[in-house]
């Protein structure tokens, strides 16, 4: 006598078993569009630090200071202040310190998916006040820096 109950389920978990190898070789679109978090890619470490005092901290521009930050836009910039959000959308396709609870009032610094591996964990930097060096672009008619390497971003020693 033929068990047609049990022949149902092994014919059905042989095709869910095909089905699955049939997609696991397959792109995923979503997969795709979400970037591995810069947390579980960043560097061991600390960020490194500077004293207040330095002639890179004497020389900064306040983040705050947008007129000044637009003034070198294509040019080489040095600004201080504190980071009051470190903002990473969902999918991980972007790194941005943020220097004001508004980020229309400030400067903004973002960090690209290839090159989250070259800083240790960003969110370290939450809260922090630090010196950062870099080309001014612009993007949506207010200045930003990019940064690709390590020595362009230092936290205040002392300061958080």
């Amino acid at each position: 006598m033929i068990n047609h109950k049990a022949t149902s389920l092994s014919i059905l978990a042989g095709c869910l078993l095909c089905l699955s190898a049939t997609f696991a070789d397959s792109p995923s679109t979503h997969s795709d569009s979400v970037k591995a978090a810069q947390s579980a890619v960043a560097l061991k470490g600390d960020f490194t630090t500077v004293e207040d005092g330095s002639s890179a901290v004497k020389t900064a521009v306040s983040a705050k200071d947008l007129k000044a930050a637009a003034a070198l836009e294509g040019k080489q910039g040095v600004f201080t202040g504190t980071v009051v959000k470190v903002y990473i959308p969902e999918s991980n396709s972007i790194v941005v310190l943020d220097f004001a609870k508004d980020y229309d009032t400030a400067l903004t610094a973002v960090v690209q998916p290839d090159a989250y591996k070259v800083f240790p964990d960003l969110n370290k930097l939450n809260g922090k006040t630090i010196v950062i060096t870099g080309p001014v672009t612009e993007f949506h008619g207010r200045p930003q820096v990019v940064l690709s390497v390590l020595s362009q971003i230092k936290v205040l020693a002392g300061k958080s």
